[in-house]
């Protein structure tokens, strides 16, 4: 008996979930489309990963280098020429999840450092040091552990936009920015109960922490939605025609957007808000006067204050460089040495924590 053999069926959409550069010279509907988000998204991260290299050898040759800084924009310079590569030349889904990998633990950086922050203003110590740091670096290797099972579990290309890790990692992302948005609140309402700083320099400071906590908040509830959505509507199992061809409207609002919210925005919003800065300089006018100097240290990353008596205007201080913010009953004691008359707001050197 003669059998007709069926043809298999064919995706008339022959792209990736994530592609390469290679799908220019290939043919099928909405090449032009696709091949123009490769290009852009490639140089976007290509030049996005320079300013970050630029911006670590910034940290490192300044007065001070700012640790979690160095750490953050190495970890964004590791993303960038990881999907820089993934969008121009490899067609490989593993990549992707290298480079939500070190999103992730850019997010788990910020949150660690403000969180502890908090805490130490709320005179934590103890529960920082013996438990918030540790737990901090067993959630580290929990996504060590999540994208060791994402490059293991392999799956096919029309199905693997609906692996959990995806959801895992966005759902990590979200928690993160909840706990980060909490800290913010915590060092916002410590930093307007201190009256003794210049207001603008603190407004710059809340300004840069509430810039932080917006745009992780956004890239992360942006990456969770979409997530939820590939886990969801794909009843075929098919994640290239979700969004329809690469021409569609919503092909193009959907996944370009949420490319340039959750991976590349959040690393241009640190380039333009954390900068290196010099060494915290402690002042010390007595034991009360230095309890309320470190206090400030904390807060806003430099104290000063002034005493004016009726004879003159002038300030006598002592002033030395630390980058702890506790002190020694020897620092207290120390003998007034210098004398400044410029008011507080008109000093050049100020220094940032942040």
């Amino acid at each position: 008996m003669n059998t007709t053999a069926v043809p298999p069926t064919v995706n008339p959409y022959p792209i990736r979930y994530h592609g390469g550069i290679a799908v220019c010279n290939e043919h099928f509907e909405g090449r032009d489309a696709l091949c123009a988000k490769m290009i852009l998204f490639s140089f976007l991260a290509f030049a996005t990963a320079v300013a970050c290299v630029v911006k670590c050898v910034r940290l490192y040759i300044g007065v001070t280098v700012e640790k979690y800084h160095l750490i953050v924009f190495s970890l964004a310079a590791l993303e960038c020429i990881v999907l820089c590569f993934h969008w121009a030349f490899v067609e490989r889904t593993e990549l992707h999840f290298v480079a939500l990998f070190f999103l992730v633990d850019e997010f788990l950086v910020i949150c660690a450092f403000y969180g502890g922050l908090a805490l130490k203003v709320l005179n934590h110590r103890g529960f920082l040091e013996w438990v918030y740091y540790p737990l901090a670096i067993v959630i580290f290797f929990y996504f060590v552990g999540v994208l060791a099972y994402a490059l293991i579990d392999l799956a096919p290309f029309a199905q693997e936009c609906t692996r959990p890790q995806w959801l895992i990692f966005s759902v990590s992302q979200f928690v993160l920015a909840q706990l980060f948005l909490i800290a913010g609140v915590l060092l916002t309402g410590a930093m307007n109960a201190v009256s003794n700083i210049d207001v603008k320099y603190l407004a710059s400071k809340k300004a840069t922490l509430w810039s932080l906590i917006i745009v992780f908040e956004i890239s992360s509830v942006v990456n969770f939605i979409y997530d939820i959505v590939l886990q969801l509507y794909p009843e075929d199992g098919e994640c290239d025609t979700i969004f329809g061809p690469p021409d569609a409207a919503a092909f193009v609002i959907v996944t370009w957007s949420q490319l340039l919210i959750c991976y590349l925005l959040p690393v241009w919003v640190m380039l333009y808000v954390l900068h290196p800065s010099t060494r915290a300089t402690v002042i010390h006018m007595g034991p009360m006067v230095s309890v309320l100097c470190q206090r400030a240290n904390v807060l806003a990353g430099y104290c000063i204050y002034s005493i004016a008596s009726p004879q003159n205007r002038s300030m006598h201080m002592d002033i030395s460089t630390s980058e702890d913010d506790s002190y020694s009953s020897d620092q207290i004691q120390e003998p007034l040495a210098r004398a400044y008359s410029r008011p507080p707001s008109s000093w050049s050197e100020r220094d940032q924590y942040y």
